[in-house]
């Protein structure tokens, strides 16, 4: 949390709080070698390959995309590394965009394998329409909201022990 008090000619305090959501450090992400990738950071754990995906090391195979209702029971009925899991929020996944990276997509492909050059969904209801959730583009580096009727790609996460 950053807090920044601005007077004014008139003398009056202008109070402007901002929470502001750090990408992560390569150094803060470690691959676990059990299909998960611990965000030091953050002390989430997040799924190492995208769903559909298998779970070895390059994550091989095809990647899924679900709608949001959909997307939200993948991740609730995930069995991976003894976790319980679910659909991050937009905060969360916006924490392992790698703004570093000069070439899409923007994460880190050493901790997370073929990650799709493309959207995944957020738990995060948009606040302007019910109809809508929050999405995360790794091909943009960029987040907005569209309709949960869509389908896109999940990664799940869980909180560290």
């Amino acid at each position: 949390m950053i807090t920044v008090q601005i007077r004014n000619i008139y003398g009056t305090i202008i109070v402007l709080s901002l929470l502001i959501a750090f990408p992560l450090q390569a150094d803060d992400l470690r691959d676990e070698g059990d299909g998960t990738v611990s965000a030091l950071a953050t002390n989430l754990l997040w799924q190492k390959c995208s769903a559909g995906q298998n779970n070895d090391s390059l994550c091989s195979g095809s990647a899924l995309a679900f709608n949001w209702v959909n997307a939200l029971n993948y991740c609730k009925n995930l069995s991976l590394a003894g976790k319980a899991w679910r659909l991050p929020s937009v905060t969360e996944l916006r924490s392992i965009i790698d703004r570093d990276r000069s070439v899409q997509p923007f994460i880190d492909l050493a901790v997370f394998p073929a990650t799709i050059n493309s959207v995944y969904w957020t738990s995060t209801t948009w606040a302007g329409n019910p109809g809508s959730a929050w999405i995360v583009n790794f091909g943009r580096a960029a987040s907005g909201p569209d309709q949960k009727t869509t389908a896109y790609y999940v990664r799940c996460v869980s909180t560290r022990p």
